[in-house]
């Protein structure tokens, strides 16, 4: 119940900042960083309950810190980077894994693994974000006029 009310929440104070012109450049570089820290504590959480795949947490974490590295050297060069839709997309689809996983003996007794399943496409479309932000970013670094 507490993890989505956090999730509703973080989409909520999206939404109201987007609508009340409340954005800033860091609250564009901490809002997605609060949300993966939200979210792959709670797949740690699960992983001690054998529910979620240490892979799957592996490979959040490289993507992660990628994004954070890339992150700052873009800021270093004066470019803040911001959520897009393949990343809000990845995001949802894992915040649904994870609720899912609330189930998991209902799916496993069934033989349903729909949790599973929802991990994994979150992943793949996390690291599918990952290729995105970095084509996009690289090419807007390249097209900068020099100085």
């Amino acid at each position: 119940v507490v993890f989505v009310i956090a999730s509703l929440t973080d989409a909520i104070d999206g939404y109201i900042a987007r609508n009340y012109n409340a954005i800033s450049d860091l609250g564009k570089l901490l809002d997605p960083l609060a949300d993966k820290l939200m979210v792959l504590s709670l797949m740690l959480s699960m992983l001690t309950k054998g529910i979620v795949p240490l892979s799957a947490i592996i490979i959040l974490l490289i993507k992660e810190a990628l994004m954070v590295i890339g992150g700052l050297f873009l800021l270093n060069k004066n470019k803040v980077v911001y959520a897009m839709p393949i990343g809000k997309i990845s995001q949802f689809v894992v915040v649904l894994a994870l609720i899912s996983c609330f189930f998991s003996d209902f799916f496993i007794e069934k033989k349903l693994y729909v949790h599973i399943w929802l991990i994994w496409i979150g992943v793949a479309l996390a690291i599918l974000s990952l290729i995105y932000y970095s084509f996009i970013n690289i090419n807007s670094l390249l097209k900068r006029p020099k100085k």
